[in-house]
């Protein structure tokens, strides 16, 4: 059953910015970002649990490794070999990587600085999930990582409190805050889970789960699924 839970979270991850519910703001900058060819090395997405801090930084990910991404598209296209999920292969052509930041340390920190020095066709993408988590040591050696204009590499971090961050680190970091959904854009959401997963539910029992929720989108999920087995 834990297996197939998590499959259920996974098959309905978005991997395109526009797939993910709510937060039109969010979504306007990042495509500003893309179109103008201004995606910057490093930002953190900070914000409450199960609001869409680490898809965010998944989609940015695969925005920073599309083959077909362009100014007229600055959406990741979701199906191409970068944008298949991430890989724990990093090499020359770059890749992704997913990483607790809590289980980090300095060596690994100095790895993943080689590895993007190393790069030349396209960058190598960190995701560092639970910021607030890691040691101030590791903290403090990001820094010189996000100063070095050489490594080719894109930091994406996420974090619950960002007041929990080294402020010298969380100063260098254009942040994001990502917000619950309304509740007719979680209940937009969930009905199009229900329709691929062949669910019936009305209008007025996604509307009570998402008051119940408070329109988190991982919690309203969970509570779908649950009241769907």
């Amino acid at each position: 059953m834990g297996m197939e839970i998590d499959q259920f979270f996974e098959r309905h991850r978005a991997k395109r910015f526009r797939d993910i519910a709510g937060n039109r703001g969010v979504k306007a900058k990042l495509y500003s970002l893309v179109q103008k060819g201004l995606f910057p090395k490093c930002l953190l997405f900070h914000g409450l649990a199960g609001c869409a801090k680490t898809t965010f930084a998944r989609c940015c990910a695969y925005a920073v490794s599309c083959e077909n991404i362009s100014a007229q598209h600055p959406d990741p296209c979701g199906q191409c070999e970068h944008c298949s999920g991430e890989s724990n292969y990093l090499g020359l052509s770059g890749g992704i990587v997913l990483c607790n930041a809590a289980a980090l340390t300095v060596k690994d920190l100095k790895e993943h600085w080689e590895v993007g020095r190393a790069a030349c066709d396209r960058p190598c993408v960190f995701i560092y999930d639970e910021l607030h988590r890691a040691s101030k040591q590791v903290q403090n050696a990001m820094l010189p990582m996000i100063e070095d204009k050489s490594a080719f590499f894109v930091l994406i971090f996420c974090t619950l409190k960002p007041d929990k961050v080294e402020p010298a680190l969380l100063q260098r970091l254009p942040s994001f805050q990502v917000r619950p959904p309304t509740t007719d854009e979680v209940v937009a959401h969930m009905q199009h889970v229900c329709s691929i997963e062949g669910w019936s539910q009305t209008q007025s029992d996604l509307q009570r789960i998402a008051m119940l929720n408070d329109n988190v989108p991982r919690a309203c999920l969970n509570a779908l699924l649950q009241s769907s087995l």
